[in-house]
């Protein structure tokens, strides 16, 4: 038989009567609550406590032990014995997992300053491990850490969100990192990344120091701008070489890539500058600088002329912004990127003496020694001279008298047997150039040997004078 336990019904009424069925709060804050039989039970006072909130306190938990060993490079903590009551926990994660403690611990030294340093010790095989450097902090909210490895694979484009590194927020310019991409990007479009070089300022003449180092983005850009315009260099109108130095006409104008990239104007100009100006010497122990003078740019030995060009400012020619470069120039220093080559100059026997910065090669006319009683006809026409032509080939001019004529009498020689045109012991060029008098002929034999021969004057034709001009041959072998 099964037996069952219960309450009278006279209990249960009592039951119920004293349950809770209401409450209220006077206006001192005093709570009573009210039973279902009418009765008032008072609670006692819950208002809190009035005026200005009490600040908050943390009462920071101090480090039971200071490690045996520090990290690499740390022989003490800042706080130690020096500062009683530091370290502080800032936090402790602490588990048993498989009956073994594991977790970490992080605290924080006493400040010095406007800085802190927190440091993190982890626990494993029921020991404390070392502290290590975790973190410091200054004032202004700059944190320094000793390490960072950024584990994350996945690639940085110009869309991407999940790449491992990024400097600047996703609306803005910002430079973001991968594990084999560095990429600059302003709202998802794609930039030009620019590596510093911070130990040059941009107004150095010479950036950088060394040709492997980073630089500042403006010396890429001028170098970019300096590099199109150098091609896009014409002008000059007629230009002058001589054995001391150079000269033009015209202005050179650096143009053809808009107005946007010549600050506004669409060109530089480039022109000759005035008797008297200064130009500053790079590299030379023949003196800090040349001077303008009688119309010329003195140019001697192996130098280069450049001009600053103003890139973003204005495109008139400026006289000081001229430079002059000589050859013994230190091998660290490099050529500033806003500099332009208007003309360089190689003193080589063999060569053409100049190169304009548009590419064209011009050289001076260098005079022939004349013998066998030919002299210069006078000095209102040019004596006779040779020199190379653009295309390589070897030219005279000027004009000559009173020498003799003949195979064996040559009035000149040229000075390097290499400009000698091809051909036997008694053959080479065989022209005929313009004489006095008569038919105003004269042959003239350009010798394998570099002997230069009037073999003979046409019938009525006299050595009163005779004309060097628009003779040219190719050097042997050319």
């Amino acid at each position: 038989m099964a037996t069952i336990n219960g309450v009278s019904k006279e209990l249960m009424l009592d039951i119920a009567g004293d349950s809770v069925v209401a409450g209220s709060v006077d206006e001192l804050g005093n709570l009573t609550f009210t039973t279902r039989d009418g009765e008032d039970l008072p609670a006692g006072n819950v208002k809190g406590p009035q005026g200005a909130p009490a600040a908050l306190k943390i009462t920071a938990k101090l480090v039971g032990d200071l490690p045996s060993s520090y990290p690499t490079g740390v022989t003490s903590f800042s706080f130690g014995a020096e500062n009683p009551g530091w370290p502080v926990v800032l936090g402790t994660v602490f588990s048993y997992i498989e009956n073994v403690a594991r977790g970490f611990q992080i605290v924080t030294e006493k400040a010095s300053g406007t800085s802190s340093i927190m440091w993190i010790r982890i626990v494993g095989q029921d020991a404390w491990g070392p502290f290590m450097q975790l973190a410091g902090t200054d004032a202004s909210g700059v944190m320094s850490i000793p390490r960072l490895r950024l584990t994350a694979v996945n690639d940085a484009s110009a869309g991407s969100t999940l790449h491992p590194f990024q400097v600047g927020p996703d609306t803005g310019a910002n430079l973001i990192i991968d594990g084999n991409e560095i990429q600059a990007r302003d709202n998802g479009v794609g930039k030009r990344v620019y590596m510093e070089y911070g130990a040059n300022s941009d107004s150095a003449l010479w950036t950088p120091t060394d040709p492997g180092d980073f630089t500042t983005r403006k010396f890429v850009d001028d170098f970019r701008k300096a590099t199109i315009v150098q091609r896009l260099m014409t002008g000059g109108g007629v230009r002058k070489t001589t054995s001391g130095g150079i000269s033009w006409s015209q202005r050179f104008i650096l143009m053809g890539a808009g107005r946007g990239f010549a600050g506004g104007n669409g060109y530089y100009e480039i022109t000759m500058p005035p008797d008297g100006t200064v130009i500053p010497m790079y590299g030379s122990t023949g003196g800090a600088s040349v001077t303008v003078a009688g119309g010329i740019i003195p140019m001697n030995g192996w130098r280069a002329l450049y001009y600053d060009v103003p890139f973003g400012s204005v495109q008139t020619s400026d006289p000081a912004r001229f430079r002059m470069i000589d050859y013994t120039a230190a091998t660290t220093q490099e050529i500033p990127p806003t500099w332009v080559l208007v003309a360089t100059r190689n003193v080589d026997s063999l060569s053409a003496n100049y190169i304009w910065g548009d590419g064209r090669v011009q050289d001076y006319w260098k005079l022939l020694t004349l013998t066998n009683s030919w002299s210069a006809y006078n000095t209102s026409f040019p004596a006779p001279a040779w020199r190379f032509t653009a295309e390589g080939k070897v030219e005279t001019h000027g004009l000559m008298k009173s020498g003799t004529v003949g195979l064996s009498t040559p009035f000149a020689t040229l000075p390097y047997p290499e400009l000698a045109p091809d051909g036997g012991p008694n053959s080479g060029l065989i022209v005929t150039l313009t004489a006095s008098a008569g038919p105003y002929t004269a042959r003239i034999d350009i010798l394998p040997d570099g002997k230069m021969v009037i073999i003979a004057l046409g019938t009525g034709s006299t050595n009163a004078y005779v004309s060097l001009d628009n003779l040219s041959w190719h050097p042997a072998g050319h």
